[in-house]
């Protein structure tokens, strides 16, 4: 009996033996495991902490541009010519065709010309961001006369925007790696086509300043 029992014994001695070693194993893989996850947190704080600073530095950056431009197209703005937004992030130069073109051209006006080597000075300053130019109309379908070199106003709206875009490059300088122009013609509309000060709103050319992809 004395012999059996020490060899249950012993045999118990070993089982607990195997499973100190077993849980002192699973301790040290947690230690491990915790000692990962902490330093992969400090890891993404830090990663988190770089991006907001970014992200700021961006967004004054906008704001700089944005205060630039409102200082040097007051007279426009305040005539309703102009308008200039930011959101999240993205710049909007809203600049009524009337400025730029005459009805159913796009060849630039003197006038037209002059506010934009005002825009394209300060755009051009924000190397870092990429210049997106849009056409836009109303929706009064292009006149039988001007049809032979417009077929509508989609071909319309992305002249303008091109005339624009060569010129943003041409003559302000700006790379045309961070140019691009669309024509959108008759379809986003900003205020209804049931009235003239409506379609006056939408025959635009806008200039918008997103970051580089």
């Amino acid at each position: 009996d004395l012999d059996r029992a020490k060899s249950d014994l012993d045999r118990v001695e070993k089982i607990l033996e195997d499973r100190s070693a077993e849980a002192g194993a699973a301790l040290a893989e947690m230690r491990q495991t915790i000692d990962q996850l902490t330093s992969d947190n400090q890891q993404l704080s830090q990663q988190l902490e770089q991006e907001k600073q970014i992200r700021q530095a961006r967004l004054a950056e906008i704001q700089g541009t944005y205060n630039q431009l409102v200082d040097k197209l007051e007279s426009e703005i305040k005539r309703g010519e102009i308008t200039i937004s930011e959101l999240k992030g993205k710049l909007t130069v809203n600049v009524v065709d009337q400025i730029l073109f005459d009805s159913g051209k796009a060849e630039l006006k003197p006038a037209g010309i002059e506010v934009l080597q005002r825009i394209g000075n300060i755009l051009n300053a924000a190397a870092e961001k990429e210049i997106q130019v849009e056409g836009h109309t109303d929706n009064v379908p292009i006149s039988p006369r001007l049809q032979e070199k417009f077929a509508s106003n989609w071909e319309l709206s992305t002249a303008r925007a091109t005339t624009v875009l060569h010129f943003l490059q041409d003559k302000v300088g700006i790379s045309g790696d961070r140019l691009s122009a669309v024509g959108y013609g008759e379809y986003r509309p900003i205020a209804s086509n049931d009235d003239a000060a409506g379609r006056r709103q939408n025959r635009r050319i806008q200039i918008v300043l997103v970051d580089q992809r």
